[in-house]
């Protein structure tokens, strides 16, 4: 009797890990990440068993406070009826069809053209200058807004990353994220899970195809936060690496996400992660790329 006891306690404490289920079979979806039109707004989508069981309220009260502190910014939404996120820049945009409560932030701009000429082209409009983006003049970086976006993600991934129950939902988690933000080197790192669903899809699709997918989301969230340039294309790209791994590169040094190291299962979902990822911009680029990645395995699954 003692031992039955026992057992039904163990039972009982034990967790969920979606994280881990979700590499081998098929999870009820607690959230999504989405792009809004024309990859100008991100979305967060969370099912509303998940927000029920929160009692309408996020956590993550510590690290809310930290980064605060750190980076001088607002106040947080924590009110799941409301606005979320630092300055509360995630609007509610109501329940949808499948139950999703949708969240949507406008990718920020974030360059400003001054009157000085670029030091660097020596003020040569057109040119592919990584320091005007072709402008010709100097610009300047809004690090307060660009920070203000992506420590908002870290608050909300964070919190979004262990669910206590299963939702109701009837269509599977494709992905997992989680972020930093922190100032200078690997200040915008991402990493995340890819369900055996989405490594699936990835696996049905070549690295044309991949590429048609993301890499127009990733310059077009670019653009959005500086400039139309158009050389800016040859700096994102998407590509499928062995076994239906997923790559997304962004401009800097060797800059981008892949599979996490030791993965090599073709039948299971893996976790990813990044490399030199120092800049909000960075990470939210790629975020965009993941979110038409995931927005366009959601119609075919």
């Amino acid at each position: 009797m003692f031992r039955l006891k026992k057992i039904m306690s163990l039972e009982q404490e034990q967790k969920y890990f979606p994280e881990i289920e979700m590499r081998r079979n098929n999870v009820p979806c607690w959230y999504e990440i989405s792009l809004g039109e024309k990859a100008k707004y991100l979305q967060l989508k969370i099912h509303q068993d998940f927000i029920r069981d929160s009692k309408n309220q996020l956590g993550n009260d510590h690290l809310i406070e930290v980064l605060k502190e750190r980076f001088n910014l607002g106040e947080f939404g924590t009110d799941f009826s409301e606005n979320i996120g630092f300055g509360k820049i995630f609007n509610n945009e109501g329940k949808d069809e499948k139950g999703m409560i949708v969240f949507q932030a406008e990718i920020p701009k974030l360059g400003n053209i001054t009157n000085k000429k670029c030091e660097l082209c020596r003020g040569h409009d057109g040119l592919p200058c990584w320091n005007c983006y072709g402008t010709g003049k100097e610009i300047t970086t809004d690090w307060n807004t660009a920070r203000n976006f992506s420590a908002s993600l870290t608050i909300l991934t964070s919190y979004l990353a262990q669910p206590s129950i299963k939702t109701s939902a009837n269509f599977p988690q494709l992905l997992t994220l989680e972020t930093k933000t922190e100032h200078d080197q690997h200040g915008g790192s991402l990493w995340g899970v890819i369900s055996l669903k989405l490594h699936n899809y990835i696996n049905s699709l070549d690295t044309p195809s991949l590429n048609k997918i993301s890499a127009p989301a990733m310059v077009a969230s670019y653009q959005k936060m500086f400039f139309d340039a158009s050389f800016l294309k040859r700096y994102f790209f998407a590509e499928k690496l062995e076994n239906g791994g997923l790559a997304l590169d962004c401009h800097g040094d060797r800059s981008g996400i892949f599979p996490d190291t030791g993965w090599h299962n073709n039948n299971e979902g893996y976790e990813f992660t990044c490399h030199n990822i120092d800049s909000p911009m960075q990470q939210i680029a790629l975020i965009a790329g993941l979110a038409a990645l995931h927005d366009a395995a959601r119609k075919e699954t």
